[in-house]
C-alpha cells in the first residue's frame, strides 16, 4: 500500500493492528488481542463493523486485569482471546456490575475466555476480566 512517494491513507492502520495483535472473527464471535509491545500495561483502540472502543490489560504478580469498553455501537462475543498473558487458572468476568459465566482455555502464549452464550456489550458498557495466572 505504500511505496516511493505514494501511500494510501489507511496504510498506517496496519501498524495499530500489528502492534496490538488485534483480530476479529465476526461469524464465530471471537475478538483477540496479543500486544507486541508492553503487554504488561497495554491500551489500544479497536473497531469492528458494529462498534468501537478501547481495550486494556495489566499484568502483575500472577494476576491479569483486562477491560474491553464499547464506546459506540455494540459488540457480540462468544470468546475473547488474550495473548501475551501466559496461562490462567481461574477468573471472573462482568459487564459493568453483572457477573458472567465463563470458562478458560489455554492458547499459544495466552488464554481464551469462553462464554457459554454470546454476550452483547452495548455502547457505554465495559467487559472486565480478572484472571489468576
Amino acid at each position: 500500500e505504500c511505496g516511493s512517494h505514494y501511500a494510501r491513507s489507511l496504510a498506517s492502520w496496519s501498524l495499530l493492528t500489528a502492534l496490538s495483535g488485534y483480530y476479529f472473527d465476526l461469524p464465530h464471535g471471537v475478538l483477540g488481542f496479543s500486544p507486541r509491545l508492553w503487554p504488561e500495561r497495554w491500551q489500544s483502540f479497536w473497531s469492528t463493523g458494529t462498534g468501537w472502543g478501547i481495550f486494556g490489560q495489566c499484568l502483575h504478580d500472577g494476576h491479569v486485569e483486562a477491560s474491553l469498553r464499547v464506546e459506540q455501537g455494540s459488540l457480540t462475543l462468544r470468546e475473547l482471546h488474550l495473548g501475551s498473558v501466559g496461562e490462567a487458572s481461574a477468573g471472573e468476568a462482568a459487564v459493568d456490575d453483572q457477573a458472567l459465566e465463563m470458562a478458560l482455555a489455554s492458547r499459544e502464549r495466552g488464554v481464551a475466555v469462553r462464554f457459554p452464550a454470546r454476550v452483547t456489550i452495548q455502547g457505554g458498557q465495559t467487559l472486565r476480566l480478572s484472571l489468576q495466572r
